[in-house]
């Protein structure tokens, strides 16, 4: 039975690793061609999508070890995948955006919220996997390396396919409802709070990278 549920436990945390970067990445195929469209110019297109890696970056480093400390991981996964979510949908109301400054603008954002949720949810993923398995961390490191990478290279396939499909809106809002429906799969999730993943001594701390 503990082995049941570590692996249950394990497979749901790598399925919400594997979708939470899938949908950052989706619009990595389509938003150039969309911008086209709408004389957006290269440069503010990188921007936008360079905005999510930012946003993802500043939370590993200063938001990620705050709250990853303090909250259970349903609790963080279920708010990481509202959130992005929230961010997904906001990136769909571009579409009826005409002015220029205020397409930009809320581009940026959008994908920035999108870049910060899935990195708390990257960091708890990492923690979790340990906390799981904590006597094979080079093991369970490898394999959640696998699922981003493999989520990295599948969501901008997808995001083609549904913008080919659909278009814009329906590339954002079809990934965003199966976001919010998902959030439900977090009942599978072990409940490791804080407490449990210091004791098999997961705790973030940048300063005590120094401490000999």
């Amino acid at each position: 039975a503990v082995v049941s549920t570590q692996s249950t436990g394990f497979v749901t945390m790598c399925s919400f690793h594997f979708f939470s970067f899938v949908f950052s990445q989706l619009p990595y195929s389509y938003l150039a061609s969309y911008n086209t469209d709408r004389d957006i110019s290269t440069y503010w297109t990188g921007l936008i999508l360079g905005a999510s890696s930012v946003g993802h970056a500043v939370c590993c480093v200063f938001i990620a070890p705050i709250i990853v400390n303090r909250l259970s991981t349903r609790m963080l996964v279920v708010v990481c995948m509202i959130g992005q979510g929230c961010s997904v949908f906001l990136f769909a109301a571009l579409d009826a955006v005409k002015d220029v400054t205020t397409y930009k603008i809320l581009g940026l954002v959008s994908r920035y919220f999108c870049g910060t949720f899935s990195g708390v949810l990257n960091v708890t993923a990492f923690a979790a996997y340990v906390a799981i398995y904590p006597k094979h961390v080079a093991t369970v490191t490898a394999i959640g390396e696998a699922v981003l990478n493999g989520a990295v290279a599948f969501g901008p396939f997808l995001g083609s396919l549904l913008y080919s499909a659909s278009g814009f809106v329906a590339a954002s809002v079809v990934p965003g409802s199966f976001i919010f429906l998902s959030t439900l799969a977090a009942f599978f999730l072990p409940n490791l709070n804080s407490k449990k993943r210091r004791d098999v001594g997961v705790r973030l701390k940048w300063r005590r990278l120094a401490d000999p």
